[in-house]
């Protein structure tokens, strides 16, 4: 219920965290709340070097204890509240509480908040992209705004206009203002006057060094093993808590900054189930495969070209199992790639 947290003039204070036991709710309304594409992400940051504009990070503190509760939740009294009034003495009727607002680990309150913020953007002249519940705009496309969560990215030519949406969120919610965006969600950002390099470099130390691969050598391909088989009861066992982790944060990768090993994830994903020792030799290659190649990213330029372009292309029944093919795209923006994707047809081509 409580931390402890030292300033900067190495005095201790308590700050409530706020959080409750969320796991033991039963009954409670709608969950769901979306969140930014990192493909909007991508999008307005190439707009933004084709432009020029700037691009700035805010984050929300305590974003879920803002939205009030409209629906009843009770909670026991937590453990250890005495502490905060040593003389308080709880009648047995005293031990119920009813929400005003929602806490942290409250099931419904990413929804509730996500709702909260919505309605105050569009109160102050932001309009809601339709393809995008997450990304906002004003009606002159002078100023973008990509929601995630507690995250928010600001995007215009105007350095008043963005000082001037900032006032109004901080006067609605406290807000940490860090400036011109250096990172968001795990994606570093290197930028300077007309280029921008998005990469996951520190994401990718972090890995190696979970795995203990931190001074393995470097591979030039993401999947030397061309034809993986499902495991037979001869194969020796893989560890599937392993294999599953490793598999988890190359995901990340696969979908944040490098296109290039998607169709290795991709492949790899078909056996996170049941892996033997084949499947998990070549997801440690393809971190080996990362390791040599850490310094790669997206680089988007100024002078590059203006236009969105895309290509398409797929295999035939490239998988030895039920002969489906994979199909893959991507589509390039200001010299990088925005989007992509590797994923096996649901049909057999013919």
């Amino acid at each position: 219920m409580f931390r402890t947290k030292r300033n900067s003039d190495k005095s201790i204070r308590f700050k409530a965290r706020l959080v409750i036991k969320g796991y033991k709710q039963q009954i409670f309304g709608e969950t769901f709340a979306p969140v930014a594409r990192l493909t909007s992400i991508r999008l307005v940051v190439a707009l933004a070097i084709l432009t020029r504009w700037e691009i700035h990070h805010l984050d929300v503190c305590t974003a879920f204890l803002n939205p009030p509760l409209e629906d009843i939740v009770y909670m026991e009294m937590p453990e250890g509240i005495e502490w905060l009034k040593p003389t308080l003495v709880l009648e047995p009727h005293d031990s119920i509480l009813r929400f005003n607002k929602a806490l942290y680990r409250l099931k419904e309150a990413p929804r509730l908040w996500y709702q909260h913020i919505d309605r105050f953007l569009g109160s102050i002249g932001l309009r809601k992209s339709d393809n995008d519940p997450n990304f906002y705009f004003t009606g002159e496309l002078s100023l973008f705004l990509v929601l995630y969560v507690d995250d928010i990215l600001l995007l215009s030519k105007s350095t008043l206009l963005i000082q001037e949406v900032k006032a109004k969120l901080s006067g609605n919610y406290k807000m940490n203002d860090l400036g011109l965006v250096k990172q968001f969600l795990g994606l570093e950002v290197t930028s300077s006057v007309d280029s921008l390099f998005l990469h996951q470099r520190h994401f990718i130390q972090t890995v190696l060094n979970r795995c203990g691969m931190t001074g393995c050598n470097g591979v030039s391909t993401p999947l030397e093993i061309k034809r993986l088989v499902p495991t037979t009861p001869e194969c020796d066992k893989g560890n599937q808590a392993e294999y599953q982790s490793i598999l988890g944060s190359l995901m990340y990768l696969a979908i944040g900054t490098r296109p290039d090993i998607s169709y290795a994830v991709g492949m790899l994903s078909k056996f996170s189930v049941n892996p033997s020792a084949v499947h998990l030799a070549a997801v440690k290659g393809l971190l080996r495969y990362i390791k040599g190649t850490m310094h790669l990213g997206l680089h988007y330029c100024s002078d590059s070209t203006q236009e969105i372009t895309g290509f398409c292309d797929s295999d035939f029944a490239g998988d030895l199992q039920d002969s489906k093919s994979t199909s893959g795209y991507v589509f390039t923006l200001a010299g990088a790639s925005i989007s992509w994707k590797s994923k096996k047809q649901s049909l057999v081509a013919l």
